[in-house]
């Protein structure tokens, strides 16, 4: 799935999906929802939040940097690249947040196993089989009556909600490609 379709079904599910979301959240007697965005594959990240204020941007990408006049500002130095419009009504109203300069210590040069430890939450030194989701689910255990923890779209693998306790419905682009036929 590109990120533009996900991002655009994002924008859409909860006026899709509003009554059935308001419905199971009464039911499960939650009052707040995480929605853990994960982008695989390859990101720019400075076109995608844009330092549109600082002048080494532009000198640096002279030919693939966003004009500021097309950069969606968030504050006085930080933009969105165009294409997140559909999202700005949800910065606006405080009900989206960006986080950036993520990492962690002693960082490991493995990609794969960079994505372990993120998926995992664990010490760079450590090997841990449950994701850090599953795991706050067996701490705090989420209502016996809701149907599942969490859901994957598009791919098949759980990253952080990988675990014995977890109860997490997966649901791929293409279901049939992944059917045995008999």
């Amino acid at each position: 799935m590109k990120r533009r379709v996900f991002l655009g079904l994002a924008v859409a599910s909860p006026l899709l999906f509003g009554p059935f979301a308001r419905a199971a959240w009464a039911a499960a007697r939650w009052e707040r929802t995480l929605v853990l965005v994960e982008l695989n594959g390859g990101n720019d990240g400075l076109n995608t939040v844009i330092p549109y204020a600082d002048p080494i941007y532009y000198d640096l990408r002279p030919n693939i940097a966003i004009p500021r006049e097309k950069v969606l500002q968030l504050d006085e130095t930080l933009g969105l690249h165009p294409s997140f419009e559909p999202l700005m009504p949800l910065w606006r109203d405080g009900e989206m947040a960006i986080v950036q300069g993520l990492g962690y210590p002693n960082p490991n040069l493995s990609h794969f196993r960079s994505i372990d430890i993120w998926n995992t939450a664990s010490d760079s030194r450590e090997y841990l089989q449950g994701g850090w989701m599953s795991r706050l689910f067996e701490r705090y255990p989420p209502p016996a009556d809701l149907t599942a923890n969490g859901m994957i779209l598009g791919r098949n693998v759980f990253g952080p909600m990988q675990g014995s306790k977890g109860r997490t419905v997966s649901l791929l682009k293409n279901p049939a490609k992944t059917l045995k036929r008999a």
